[in-house]
This record gives C-alpha cells, structure tokens and sequence, in this order.
C-alpha cells in the first residue's frame, strides 16, 4: 500500500478529490507514449487508492457506473495535454482528441488545437485503448461553491418549472454570477453533483443542455458501434481545463443537442470570442497586434450588428444583445491597459449611449470605461480643420525639395497634428489610409517614420513606421530607376558596382532562384528593389557585350543576351551548372568578378547553404546591391547554388568541372531562345526522357501549349529537339507558294466559329492561298484543307493543338507532318504515346504545339505537293512524316481516319452502307430479334466473330428488327463499360441507342440535328416508333448515318468519348420527363 502513495505524490489519504488531483499532476509526468510502463503503475496506484478510499467509506464502486473508452491503456496514443486548432476568426468547429483528464494549453487560441473525446454509454465497453470516466458520489458539503450566487440560480432554474426556458438559461449561462466560477473545478464538481441529485426528477433537459455545450464550446455526436453500445464524441472549441471532466458527464446523462443555429449559434460565437478576449488577458502581452485584434471582436457588437433574433447557421456577422454580457464580464472584470478602453469607447460610440437602446446594450459598459478612465468623456477630438489643411499642404508638396522641408516642419509643429498623431480613431481611419500613400513627399514620410520611432506607445506605431519605411523605399527605387535607365552603356558600367548592370545580371540569371524556406522567388523579391530595366538592358544586349575567363586550363565565355546569359567551355555550349563552389571559390580567391559572373553555373552541395550565403553576403557588400537586401539576396542565391546532394563535393581542388552523370541527376539540361522581349525555354530531365517547353516570364514559368514530349532519351536528340523547337518560337517563318508543282483544285476552308465554304479552280490563286495560311498561322481558321486529285493536304487546330495531314487518295495512306522527328525515329511501336485530335487520336510526334512549327516546314511539304504521286517520307535529311492509319491500306480505316482526324465531311467520306463493318474489339454478347420477332443471344469469342459482322449487314438490309452488341470492361472499373449498342428498325426506319450502365445514361442518336436544336420544353415533333411515342429527331429515315456512325466506333473504341461527346449528335430519349435508365435498359438488354 505504502507504494502508491509515493508513486502518487502523496501522503495517505481518504479524499477522494486529493487523490483526483494528485493522478491528474502526476499525468503530466508519465506519458502513456513516452513511459507507458510507468503510466500503467500510475494507473494502478490511482484506481487502488480509490478502492481503499471507497471502502473505508463503506461504499461499493460499482462496474456498471463507469464510463469506459477502454480497459488496457498501455498501448494508447492518448496525449495528457490537448490544444486547440483554428482560425478563431473564422468561427470554424475545430476537433482534435481530449485525451486525458487534465488538458492544459500550449498555444493562443487563435491557431491551438482542438481538442476532443469519447465516451461511452453506461455498461459498455470499448475494445479501443483508452481512459475511463468513473462516476462517483460527490461530498457537497465540502465544496467551496454551495451557497454561490451561481449554485443558488442554478439551482432555482433547474429544479423550477421554467427549467424548459431556453430564453432563462442563456441568461445564466451569460449571468456574472456564473462567469465568475464556471471554469472552477469545484464549480464544475458541484454542477454534476446536484444534477445527479436530482436525476430523478430532473433529469438533464436538452434546453439545458445545449447552453451548456454552447457556454463550453462543446458539440457533441453519438454513434453506434460493433457491440450495440453507443458512443459520444465531444468537440471542444478551447482548451481544455481542470474540471472540464465535470461537464462532460454532466452532457452524457441527457441527449446530444441539436446543431446549433439562430441564436444559439451567434452566442456560440460570442463564447468563443470571449474565451479569446480572456486568454489574451491572462497572457498580457499587450501590443498593437492584440490592440488591432480587441478592436476587430469589437466592432462585431456595434448596434448594426445585433440581432434580436439572429438567423445565422454559418459566419455571420451577426450578434445577440445577450453577448454585450460577455464584454461587459470581460471589460469589467480584468484589468486592462487603458489603450482597450479607448477602443471600447470609439467603437462602440459609448459617449452617445444615454438613453433608449443604446443605454440598454451598452449602458454598462459605458460605465466601465468612465470608471477606468474619467477624463474620457470630456476629452474632445476635432479634427475638421485639419482635414481641410492637409488638403492644401499635400497639394504644394513635390514641387519643390527645399520648400518641401519648411512646409513639413512647420505642419507638424500644429497642436492639431500632434494630437491627431496619438488619437487611435484618427491614426486607423485617416493616417493609415488617407495620408500614407504613395504620392507622399519624402520629408512628410520622415516625419512620419520619426514620429512613430520615437513614440513606441502611440496607436498603430509597429505599423506606422513599417508603412512609412515601405513608402520610402518605393520613392527610392523609383528614383533609381530613373536614374538606371539613362545610365550610359560604356565599359566603365560593366561592372558589378554599377547598378544597371547588376540588375541585368541578377535578373536575367536567376530564373528559378527561391528562398528554401519560404518559397519566394528572387525575381519576386527584386521586383520591388531592384526590377528589370528592359529598355537598359536592350541597348546592352545590342553592344553583343561577351566576357571570357580562363579557368583551370579552360576558357569559359560568357554571352550576353536580353534576358538570358549564355556559356560556352572551350567553345561549347554548356546548358546546366559545371563549376564546384568550393573549387571556383578558392580559384578564384578575391576576383569577385569573375566569381558573380560564374555563379549562375555553379553548384554545391544543399549542407553549405550558410557558408555560402555569408560568402556571397560579404562579397555582395562591394556590388550595387542595396545594403538592407544583400543578406536576404544573398539567401536566394545560396539556394540557387545549394542543391546537389550532400555526396556532391569536389574530392579535391583539381575537379574544377562537376562529372557529368552527377550534374545530368541533379540539373535539368535547359536551351533558351529569345523572341524580341519573350525568352521561351526547354528542360530535359534525361532520367525521365521527357523535353517540356515554356515561356519564362519574370513572375515564373508559364507551360506553352502541348509543351510536354516523352521519349527523348538521348541527349544528343533532346539538344537537337529543343534546338529545332526553340528556333521555331523565336524566329519569324515564312512559306514560298511557288514551290508548288501547281496550285490546288479545291479549297476548303473552316473558320473557328463560321460555317465552311468551298473555293473552286477559278477562284484559286497563289496571292488568295497565302492569305487563307496566314489566317490559319493566326488561329482564326480550324481546318484548311488543299485538295489535289491524287490527294488533299489539310491544316487542323483542335483545342491549342495543330496538325498536318497529307491524305493520299491512291494508296489510301494518311501521312502525318512531323513535329518531333527526333521521338518518331527511336520510340518503338508500342510506346507510342497517343493524344486525342478531333474525334479520334494522333501520336504526340504529330501534334504540334503551335502553328509556327507547321509553317516553318511548309517549303519543304510544297516541295512535295501537287506532282500526281505520293509523299517522300524524307526532306533532304530530315524525316518529314510519319505513316498513319496503320499503313495498311485498310479502305475503312483510311475513310475513318478521314472524318476522325482530317476532319472531313461525312457525306464525302462515308462507306457503302452494305460494305463490310471492321471492328476494332468485338463485342462479348450480341443479341438479335428478327422481323418476324424470333429471339436470340450469342456469345462472342475468337471463332464466331463473323457472326456480328452478318448480324450488322443484316440491318442494313431490314431484316432484323433488334440488333444489340454489349461489350464488357476490359479491365475492372474501365470507364464507359459495359457498353451497349441497340439498334432498331421498323418499317424501314431506324434507330440507335447507346447505353452506359457504369453511369447510367442512354443515349439516342440525332437524326435530324436541326429540329433537335430547335426543341423548347415540352413542344417538339413527335412519331410513333415500335408502339412508343418518341420525337421525330431521333427517328431516321434510312441507316446511312447510322452505318457511318458505327463505323467510326468501330474504327478505335477509345474513341467513343469524342465521338459521342460530339456537339448535338446524340440526346436522350425525350427532352422532358424521360424514362429511368433501368426502365429503357430492360426493355433493350435482354
């Protein structure tokens, strides 16, 4: 027995309560996850103390009166100490575990954890790990709170017969009485003493309740578990207390409240705020932040705001006059700086509540504030003259450097201004919005920094001088830059002591430079100290200014361009960082030159982020950089330098270069091309085998349109690839029409938005052509097609994708334009990555990012053109197309590829309806029903397919009334499957539905787009088809368009999206009210 007591922390003892208390200190001491052995001891040493103290007592502990969340607690992830999490502002419910029976906090409440617990119904058991609550017999008669105010009240009300009053509670749980002692463990203690007292005759009521969760910032839910016991959950919006075991007891003997709402809700906000207001005051640390905080929570309670009767569920603004009660707790009860005072009084117009509604929800609190400061009510704070002074003095400012001086002086030498600079109310309303902007002139703003410097506890002063300082700095990067961009480019300013010049350098080697912790990229932070001066910059850039370094028996040049830097070793040109840091630092010792001029090709492992952010510190002090930014520039420049692995040091100090493979794992190859103002750029991360092209802005880096390619393996293709594609976006591309062997017959031309139009011989010319392919070049034409009789040549746009297609006639070959020769020449067939076009696919070696790289080889295709026989693959000794549709002269499948890619018309392209289908997968299952309603269902496999293609021919020729093909998923959760074509005939007319059943859509297929566009609501052309009215649109009369349809589905599967995604091609069954899919799927699917 001796043992628990010492494990305890305590003498011998028959008090219940000092052996409670004695546990929960001792919690804080062992922690279940970091000494569970010696928790569980604790454990035990507890729950033996009690049962000596209960029967010393004489009373019996029985089982069925705990609450348990588990027996064996030796493997629980509880946590003795519980936060709160959340944005106290956002008013959010913030849930977290309350995970022992003393919580404490560790953070504001503001951004504290939630905490939370479980308990569970009476008798049951948990098999979860966990603590218990025990419910015991509560001594009243040594508590310290019998007889208080806020006992006495409670009790009336709860044993009263307005105990059902939601209106009486709010007023107690809001009284004085009540706030002073509710987080009191005895209090607490005694609340569940007396409830339990009275449990049977007044039991918990859920009026009661639901103010109590509120006055707690409590919610509460109840589920079901596996053993049929039911489980609580609390959600705690504050820290948790020494006692708050109490009300969670207390909530458990009655119903969960309902979600709060109305009022409840706004005074569960105001609860919040309260216990916010009071744990800043226990904290006491006062400043401008908290001032500009109580300020906020303040102004939620001017009389716009309250509400009688709030409707709120969510944030809301809204407040209920009975959470005045909480401030005035709150204002009244601590002892604050007089600062909150003045707030109170400004905000909420205190000096005017004497009378009507006024005096009844802010009378009190009037009161308080005249008691902490009498003077206020007779303090006066006018302000109109010097409202329509600062008029004329702003207005003469700027206008002259020395007069600005003597007129700044003698305006803040004003009784008016002094005192306007200490009054709150005018420094947030007026000084920080109206006087503090950029159109200041730079004495005021001294003024105004100097102030605020010296007077640390005036209103707003933290955030005076800030803005003040900012505002300076902005009038002296201004003044610079204009003094930067008429600097002369000479030799005397290439150097990093001339700002112009450092400008340059930093903001055009450095793209991708950021700050390893915060995230922000130098270019970022430079824009407001040091931005780009492109005007500068071009006139340097023109001078073709380069600069060489001999290093290590090397020569390093380095080339100058607008907004890129260049580097070439031993004339090659080098496209990621090759130099040691440790190696350069120590060659080149003090030429800081040379040292700046390297940098931005220069690694070191990511361990020496410090050591070379204070090198680059230190040597930035003889640069132009501004001296309040050198150490925070210095830190992204280190983070640009800093990221090969820890491994990636040179061995000694002869490895000058970083090996190869090395530099390809850590770096990306990156090209770049300059386009007047626009430097487009290429990565190639050799790992991957993937080129993806962008444009670098100085906000970061924006994706060009399909700039993604894979399969480029080799270096030497990638470097040619991103050579190519770079030169294409940079360089103006021309076309030379008279290479043609002779002009098209006909051409057909698609605007984006207009209907197309076909020009004939006669109209064709070369000056009408050119015109035609500009537009396309443009973007304001989809599809432009050049027609031969032995072929047509067609330009496509298809959702910022282009592409080229030659379609040969007499062979019924499509060829492709290539757009990366260098992937079509090593991908192998089955890795060919496919990107959808039009309605059906292209192989991404044939998309083409803009129209730039179609033009750029238009010399070369109408090199080709219009001599009466097919295509050479090459061009000289570049690959210029690659074969589609499989090159296997399949008729339908070159027909299709036609309409599916090439865009064309279907009735110029479409099969003889009585042509044999080709299919691309079979169906699994096909079933029939003839004209003369004979039924049957085949099963599909390898040595029967045949039997689909009769089955289709079949209804072509009218004798089958019902064709259905299903297909099944290849593989499990395959998108749009099953899938199921019906076809339908009745007295030679059609019908085609598809259905999906993975979500449960029928689709009907247009036969009349026209009237089906035309469809308002209910009024719409019908027609009687196989004894069902059904609208006319869908009904055709003969199976053209249906072949034509199948036979583009058939072509590739994997198309089904685009062609059913079509714009008006299909529709459901009926505009309004129609059948449910499971209704029209049997009747179809059998």
């Amino acid at each position: 027995m001796g043992d628990i007591w010492e494990i305890l922390g305590i003498k011998p003892s028959r008090d219940a309560a000092a052996i409670k208390k004695a546990y929960a200190r001792q919690t804080h001491r062992y922690h279940p996850e970091e000494d569970p052995e010696m928790f569980l001891q604790l454990r035990k040493a507890y729950q033996t103390a009690m049962e000596y103290c209960d029967s010393f007592q004489g009373q019996e502990r029985a089982s069925e009166e705990q609450y348990k969340k588990g027996d064996d607690i030796s493997g629980s992830a509880r946590e003795q100490e519980c936060t709160s999490e959340g944005q106290y502002k956002k008013g959010d419910d913030i849930s977290g575990s309350v995970r022992e029976q003393e919580c404490t906090s560790e953070e504001q409440f503001k951004e504290s954890d939630d905490t939370s617990g479980s308990f569970r119904e009476q008798g049951q058991t948990s098999e979860n790990n966990g603590w218990q609550i025990v419910a015991e017999e509560q001594q009243l008669s040594d508590n310290p709170y019998i007889g208080h105010e806020a006992h006495r009240q409670f009790l009336t009300l709860y044993t009263g017969n307005q105990r059902k009053n939601p209106k009486l509670w709010m007023d107690y749980f809001t009284s004085p009485a009540f706030l002073e002692v509710y987080r009191e463990s005895a209090f607490t203690a005694l609340l569940l003493a007396e409830v339990e007292q009275h449990a049977q005759d007044a039991p918990p009521g859920r009026e009661f309740l639901t103010w109590l969760h509120i006055a707690y910032l409590l919610t509460s839910q109840e589920t079901g578990d596996l053993s049929g016991g039911r489980e609580r959950r609390f959600h705690m919006q504050d820290t948790a207390f020494d006692g708050i075991e109490s009300i969670f007891q207390i909530a458990m003997k009655g119903p969960v409240p309902k979600q709060f709402a109305g009022n409840e809700y706004a005074m569960f906000i105001s609860f919040s705020e309260y216990r916010y207001l009071m744990r800043i005051a226990e904290e006491g640390n006062w400043n401008d932040e908290m001032f500009t905080v109580v300020r906020g929570i303040v102004e939620r309670y001017v009389l716009a705001y309250i509400k009688e009767k709030c409707t709120q569920k969510g944030e809301s603004k809204e407040r209920h006059p009975a959470g005045l009660r909480l401030l005035n707790d709150f204002f009244g009860r601590q002892r604050l700086p007089n600062e909150l005072y003045r707030i109170l009084w400004e905000r909420l117009s205190l000096k005017t509540a004497t009378m009507g509604r006024t005096k009844i929800f802010y009378g009190r609190l009037r009161e308080i504030v005249l008691e902490r400061i009498p003077e206020i009510e007779a303090e006066e704070e006018n302000f109109s003259q010097l409202y329509q002074d600062d008029i004329l003095y702003f207005s003469e400012c700027g206008k002259d450097p020395q007069r600005d001086i003597e007129m700044t002086d003698a305006f803040f030498e004003r009784e008016d201004v002094q005192k306007a600079l200490r009054s709150r109310r005018f420094v947030e309303g007026y000084l920080l919005n109206i006087w503090m902007t950029d159109n200041r002139c730079v004495p005021f703003l001294e003024k105004i920094r100097d102030f605020y410097s010296e007077n640390t506890n005036a209103p707003c002063a933290g955030r005076a001088v800030a803005l003040a300082e900012w505002l300076l700095q902005q009038k002296t990067t201004e003044r610079q830059l204009e003094e930067d961009q008429s600097a002369d480019v000479s030799e005397e300013c290439m150097t990093f002591r001339s700002r112009p010049f450092f400008r340059h350098w930093i903001n055009t080697g450095f793209y991708m430079a950021e700050d390893p912790e915060s995230g922000q990229s130098l270019l970022g932070y430079l824009s407001s100290c040091l931005p780009y001066l492109p005007d500068w910059s071009r006139r340097f850039a023109e001078t073709g200014k380069r600069e060489t370094i001999v290093l290590g028996g090397h020569t390093i040049e380095v080339v100058f361009h607008l907004r890129h830097m260049e580097y070439r070793v031993d004339a090659k040109p080098v496209y990621q960082p090759f130099l040691h840091w440790d190696t350069l630092l120590e060659r080149l010792n003090e030429d800081d030159r040379s040292l700046f001029l390297l940098l931005p090709v220069t690694a070191a492992p990511f361990d020496q982020y410090a050591a070379v952010q204070n090198e680059l510190s230190r040597r930035l002090g003889k640069t132009a950089a501004p001296e309040r930014d050198r150490l925070v520039i210095a830190g992204f420049l280190a983070g640009h330098v800093c990221c090969l692995p820890v491994s990636g040091r040179a061995q000694n100090t002869e490895e000058l270069m970083i090996a190869q493979q090395e530099a390809r794992m850590a770096f990306p190859l990156e090209l770049f091309a300059e386009k007047g103002e626009h430097l487009y750029g290429c990565s190639w991360y050799c790992q991957r085998g993937v080129l993806t092209f962008f444009e670098q802005t100085f906000q970061g880096r924006r994706d060009l349109p399909r700039n993604y390619y894979e399969g480029v393996c080799e270096e030497e293709a990638a470097v040619s690839m991103a050579r190519r594609v770079l030169q294409e976006l940079a360089s103006p591309v021309g076309f030379d029409l008279s290479l043609l062997q002779r002009l098209p017959g006909t051409i057909c031309v698609q605007p984006q938005y207009a209907p197309a139009e076909t020009l004939e011989r006669e109209a064709v010319n070369e000056e009408m052509l050119g015109a035609l392919i500009l537009r396309y070049a443009q973007g304001s034409l989809r599809r432009l097609q050049l027609m031969w009789s032995e072929g047509s040549l067609v330009f496509l746009s298809d959702r910022n994708a282009y592409a080229c297609l030659y379609f040969d006639d007499l062979w019924e070959t499509c060829y492709i334009l290539l757009s990366m020769p260098e992937v079509y020449r090593t991908v192998e067939d089955g890795r060919v990555h496919y990107i959808p076009f039009g309605l059906g696919k292209l192989p991404d070696y044939g998309i083409h990012h803009n129209t730039e790289s179609i033009i750029s080889r238009l010399n070369k295709v109408f090199g080709q053109m219009g001599r009466g026989q097919s295509v050479a693959m090459r061009a000289g000794d570049q690959l210029l197309w690659a074969i589609g549709n499989s090159g296997n002269r399949n008729h339908q499948r070159y027909l299709a590829a036609k309409q599916k890619v090439g865009g064309f018309p279907a009735e110029q392209v479409q099969n003889y309806i009585l042509a044999k289908f080709v299919l691309s997968r079979y169906p699994q299952q096909i079933g029939i029903e003839t004209t003369d309603q004979k039924n049957s269902v085949i099963e599909i496999d390898s040595t029967n397919t045949d039997e689909v293609k009769l089955a289709l021919v079949e209804y072509m020729q009218n004798k089958l009334r019902l064709l259905r093909l299903s297909w099944v998923p290849e593989t499990e959760g395959q998108a749009w499957y099953p899938f199921h074509i019906v076809l339908l005939q009745e007295d030679k007319r059609y019908m085609m539905v598809c259905l999906r059943d993975d979500t449960k859509q029928a689709e009907y297929y247009v036969a009349d787009v026209g009237t089906y566009m035309d469809v308002k609501g209910k009024k719409y052309p019908k027609d009687t088809f196989m004894g069902r009215i059904t609208p006319a649109y869908l009904i055709h009369s003969d199976a053209e368009k249906i072949r034509n349809c199948l036979d583009l589905i058939f072509d590739d599967m994997g198309d089904l999206p685009a062609i059913m995604g079509q714009f008006a091609a299909f529709a459901a069954e009926k505009p309004v009210k129609a059948r449910a899919y499971e209704e029209i799927r049997d009747e179809l699917v059998y």
